[in-house]
């Protein structure tokens, strides 16, 4: 800490503290307080999320439960970052209903990656033509068992997302999210 190295190193960091923030786009949130912008954020995602829940209940491809997994990912960190700045039984019990969801969707992601290394395994298959028959078969089965707890874990997926996007929950991500941004940019 005594070194020159040091000693530039804070030099530099307090003339870049001390400098007038750029004009640029990113700069208009840097005025907001951050539970506004916490709420914008988490809000903004939380209807994502429910919009493409519900897509996915009224359609069966199956590309899309990826695509919600990750987006409940993103919610999730937001949520636990910001946690502090809510009311902490309110905030956990969302987070707890978000955190079934994505072991669902977790499980489901689990699956198909399964399968798809079974099946990727299938096509390097070399040996004896018996030998090879045995193992596909084997194989076989192991990808049909995993489709069937997949279908489950899928159906299981219309109850936890149901859950999850109750109007009760709705309500308290409005309560929690949503009313507070209007009151504060009113």
């Amino acid at each position: 800490m005594k070194t020159k190295k040091y000693a530039k190193i804070i030099k530099d960091w307090e003339a870049f503290l001390n400098q007038p923030p750029p004009d640029s786009a990113a700069v208009e949130n840097a005025t907001l307080p951050v539970v506004v912008l916490a709420r914008q954020r988490i809000y903004k995602r939380y209807r994502a999320i429910v919009k493409t829940g519900n897509k996915i209940l009224a359609n069966t491809e199956d590309e899309m439960l990826h695509a919600l997994r990750i987006e409940c990912k993103k919610l999730r960190y937001l949520m636990e970052f910001f946690a502090n700045l809510f009311p902490r039984k309110k905030i956990n019990a969302l987070i707890a209903q978000l955190k079934n969801l994505q072991d669902n969707l977790g499980d489901f992601n689990d699956l198909c990656v399964q399968q798809e290394y079974l099946l990727n395994i299938a096509t390097e298959l070399t040996g004896g033509q018996q030998q090879l028959k045995k193992t596909l078969v084997a194989i076989g089965s192991l990808v049909e068992a995993l489709n069937r707890e997949k279908q489950t874990v899928r159906d299981a997926f219309a109850r936890t997302f149901t859950d999850f996007s109750a109007p009760a929950n709705q309500a308290l991500f409005r309560e929690l999210f949503a009313t507070k941004i209007k009151n504060i940019e009113n």
